[in-house]
C-alpha cells in the first residue's frame, strides 16, 4: 500500500510539472505572437503614414513609433488601468474631432443652400483634412 502511494505521488509530480511546462511555453508563444503582431501593426502604420501622407508621412511615422514605445511602457510600469486610463485621454479628442466634423458638414449643407461654392469649397476641404487626423487618431487608439 504504502508502495503504492509513493508511486501516485511521484506520478502527480511529473504531471504537474509537465503541465506547468506546457503552459509556460503556451504562454511564452502567446507573448511571442503578441509581440510579434504589435510590431508589425506598427510597421505597417508607420509605412502607410510615411507614403501616402505628402509632406508630412515620416514625421507621423516617427511620431506613432514614439506613442507605442511609451503605451508599452506605460503598460508594463502601470498595468492596464493606467492604459484605460490613457484611453480615455485619447477618446476626448477622437469625439471632438467628430463632433467638429458633424458641425462643418452642418455648415457645408447651409452654404450650399445658399449657394456659396468657395465657402463651401473650403467647408470641404478641411473637412477631408479632419478625415485624416481623425483616421490617425483612431489607427492609433487602436493600435
Amino acid at each position: 500500500m504504502k508502495g503504492l502511494l509513493h508511486f501516485l505521488k511521484k506520478t502527480v509530480k511529473i504531471l504537474c510539472v509537465l503541465f506547468f511546462t506546457l503552459v509556460s511555453a503556451a504562454l511564452s508563444l502567446q507573448n511571442a505572437l503578441a509581440v510579434a503582431a504589435d510590431s508589425l501593426a506598427m510597421r505597417s502604420v508607420r509605412f502607410a503614414a510615411g507614403n501616402f501622407i505628402p509632406v508630412v508621412g515620416p514625421l507621423v511615422g516617427e511620431g506613432s513609433k514614439m506613442l507605442a514605445a511609451s503605451f508599452s511602457a506605460v503598460k508594463t510600469r502601470c498595468g492596464v488601468l493606467c492604459v484605460l486610463v490613457l484611453l480615455y485621454v485619447i477618446l476626448r479628442p477622437i469625439l471632438c474631432i467628430v463632433v467638429q466634423k458633424v458641425f462643418l458638414s452642418f455648415a457645408g449643407a447651409i452654404s450650399e443652400i445658399l449657394a456659396e461654392n468657395r465657402c463651401k469649397n473650403f467647408l470641404d476641404s478641411l473637412s477631408s483634412l479632419l478625415d485624416l487626423l481623425l483616421a490617425l487618431m483612431i489607427s492609433e487608439s487602436c493600435y
